[in-house]
């Protein structure tokens, strides 16, 4: 997406004149931020090259968004019930298969 932050000479940011071309853009957008913080970050690293910048970039959403992720890293431990349990509380076999029996 194209992001246009306009600013004026005075350094006051117009957020009427300023827009992204993506679906939210035409309020404020998470690129939008991107860009607020890029800028943020070459005004406080005055010493960093092209290149630092760069590296200091996190991995693109896209490529994390392809690799496989395990349950829990998300959840942490995960407690699997049998079906008619509480709670994440697990029931014995015996009284598993009498449920299922009746």
């Amino acid at each position: 997406y194209s992001v246009y932050i306009i600013f004026t000479s005075e350094g006051i940011y117009l957020s009427k004149q300023s827009k992204c071309d993506c679906p939210n853009g035409w309020l404020f957008c998470s690129h939008m931020l991107a860009c607020f913080l890029l800028i943020h970050l070459i005004q406080i690293q005055l010493d960093w090259t092209f290149s630092e910048i760069v590296d200091f970039m996190p991995v693109p959403i896209k490529s994390l968004q392809s690799v496989p992720l395990a349950a829990s890293y998300v959840f942490g431990e995960l407690k699997i019930s049998k079906p008619g349990t509480k709670l994440g509380k697990k029931k014995s076999d015996d009284d598993y298969t009498k449920g299922i029996a009746k």
